[in-house]
C-alpha cells in the first residue's frame, strides 16, 4: 500500500475553497479477481482473469470482502471515502494538478472507450499497465469504478467532507474513476456518479484504504 499524506486541497470541480483531508495508506492497484477468489472463495467476474480487477460487484459485497480481509489480516481495510479517493487521485501533496490520475493526456493513464459504440469487448483490462499517478497508484482514472464509502446525494455538491452526514437520503453510494466502458470525460478526477448500494455492473470494483493512526 501507499502511504499518502494528509494535506489542505481544493477538491471537486469549480471547488474553491480548502478542505483538510487526514493521512491514510491507499491500495497501489484495484482489487484483483485473484485476491478477491483467494479472500472470498469465488469469483463474481464477468469474464474470469487472474490480474484483472475484480467487477461485478455492489457496494455490500464491497463491505462483505473488506470486513472479511480485516478479519483475516487484523488490519481495519476499509473502502477510501470520496475526498481521500480525490485528495488520491490528483497525488495528494505532488499534485500537478492534472486532469486525469496522472496526465492531461487520458491515453496515458486510463483505459475507457475512444467512442460512444455498441462495439465493446465487455472486459476490464489488466491491472497497472498504464502511467500511474504522482503517488504512484494506477488505474484510479478508467478501467473500473471504484466503489467508496459515502452516501451519494446529486442535489448536495461534493464538499470534500470526509464521511459527510447525508442518511442516505438518495439510496446511492458514491462510484470514481470512470470506467473501460465509459467514454474520456467521465475518468475525470473530478467526476462523480452515484448509484443504488444494491446494484452491481461489468465495470464497478473497489481499491482498498486503511486509516492512518
Amino acid at each position: 500500500m501507499v502511504y499518502v499524506e494528509g494535506g489542505t486541497a481544493n477538491l471537486g470541480e469549480n471547488n474553491d475553497y480548502p478542505v483538510n483531508v487526514g493521512s491514510f495508506f491507499i491500495n497501489r492497484y484495484e482489487v484483483s479477481q485473484d485476491e478477491w477468489y483467494v479472500i472470498m472463495g469465488e469469483n463474481p467476474s464477468n469474464q474470469h482473469r487472474r490480474n484483472y480487477p475484480v467487477d461485478q460487484v455492489n457496494w455490500y459485497d464491497t463491505q462483505r470482502f473488506t470486513r472479511k480481509l480485516s478479519q483475516l489480516s487484523g488490519l481495519p481495510f476499509r473502502l477510501p471515502f470520496e475526498a481521500e479517493w480525490e485528495y488520491a487521485a490528483r497525488g495528494g501533496l505532488n499534485t500537478q494538478n492534472y486532469i486525469y490520475a496522472g496526465s492531461d493526456d487520458p491515453t496515458q493513464v486510463a483505459w475507457f472507450k475512444e467512442k460512444y459504440s455498441n462495439e465493446n469487448t465487455y472486459v476490464s483490462n489488466d491491472i497497472g499497465t498504464k502511467k500511474p499517478n504522482e503517488l504512484g497508484l494506477y488505474d484510479m482514472s478508467g478501467n473500473i469504478y471504484e466503489w467508496c464509502m459515502d452516501w451519494y446525494d446529486k442535489k448536495v455538491p461534493f464538499t470534500g467532507n470526509i464521511d459527510p452526514d447525508l442518511k442516505g437520503i438518495n439510496l446511492h453510494k458514491v462510484l470514481r474513476g470512470g470506467s473501460y466502458y465509459t467514454i474520456a470525460k467521465y475518468c475525470k478526477i473530478t467526476n462523480r456518479y452515484g448509484v443504488n448500494p444494491l446494484r452491481w455492473d461489468i465495470d464497478y470494483g473497489l481499491r482498498l484504504v486503511i486509516s492512518f493512526q
